[in-house]
């Protein structure tokens, strides 16, 4: 022990608390400066659901005069990251009503809004002409087998709020034939329906065969306007689920629109920690095993 240099020992071990005492100190820093800028981070989250509390996926969530936007994932979720104060948010899908509502936010504060859709109405509308294609006003539009009725207006339009389903339409007029066609109604769309009557003045047999005739052109052209709509409904939601699945990706890796976001800041506060005492852990076992080795070659 005489020969040890007792102050190159002393030296080594002061240089090691002091590298240890620094590697605290950069990760109380570091925590501190993580916490301070989440301080600072203002986000409003929520759930947009419709009026049976199914979740909504791939609604819309925009701010007004921002260029922040997000985009629901399957559980309906949605995130914003914005700065403190009044904004007016809107949410909006196909085939629901969008909704616009004034969030007040405070700096720093984490602010959860759920919204729910109301479902656009079901429609039918239309316009009833004559041969020469003139508006007709007056004409009795009658759904059958119910209770609805609805007379045309000046324009010769008409209109109806009904349920989804397939329907008998009979339209009729002063001097012209009664005319019957078949049209579908799709849920939350608006369906138009255009009747075009032909003169009356033929006998009653004429007039029945006639809207037996009409009867199989409307149900046919309707068919094939339906296999036309139907190929078309298929191909937009082809492209739709396409985008939806990208942008749901885009929005989960920039937005972080997954509900595991509200806890992302502390995870990386703990990982930074992490790393820095593991850091300064292996600078102390480095510095101590080279303190070890001197103490025993100068014992020698």
């Amino acid at each position: 022990m005489s020969g040890v240099d007792t102050s190159a020992v002393t030296a080594v071990a002061t240089a090691a608390s002091i590298g240890l005492s620094l590697v605290i100190l950069l990760a109380l820093g570091a925590g501190l400066s993580s916490a301070a800028i989440d301080s600072d981070t203002t986000r409003l989250s929520g759930t947009v659901t419709d009026e049976d509390g199914q979740t909504i996926f791939g609604a819309n969530v925009t701010v007004n005069g921002s260029s922040e936007a997000s985009r629901t994932n399957a559980d309906g979720f949605y995130s914003l990251e914005l700065e403190g104060g009044e904004h007016e948010v809107t949410v909006e899908t196909a085939g629901h009503e969008p909704k616009t509502w004034t969030e007040t936010l405070s700096n720093g504060s984490w602010t959860r809004t759920d919204v729910t859709l109301t479902a656009e109405p079901t429609e039918l509308e239309g316009t009833v002409t004559n041969p020469d294609d003139e508006p007709v006003e007056g004409a009795t539009v009658r759904i059958a087998g119910t209770d609805l009725e609805a007379t045309t207006d000046e324009n010769g339009s008409y209109a109806f709020e009904i349920d989804p389903g397939s329907y008998s339409l009979e339209t009729s007029a002063d001097g012209y034939n009664t005319r019957r066609s078949t049209v579908t109604v799709r849920e939350s769309q608006l369906t138009t329906r255009d009747v075009q009557l032909s003169d009356g003045g033929r006998s009653d047999d004429d007039a029945d065969e006639e809207s037996e005739t009409d009867d199989e052109n409307d149900v046919d052209g309707e068919s094939e306007d339906d296999d036309h709509e139907e190929r078309s409904d298929g191909d937009e939601n082809d492209t739709e689920t396409d985008v939806d699945h990208d942008e749901s990706r885009s929005d989960e890796s920039v937005n972080g629109d997954t509900r595991g976001d509200d806890s992302s800041p502390a995870t990386n506060r703990e990982q930074v920690l992490t790393v820095l005492i593991l850091a300064g852990t292996f600078l102390a076992t480095m510095i101590t095993a080279a303190t070890v080795g001197l103490y025993r070659n100068r014992s020698r």
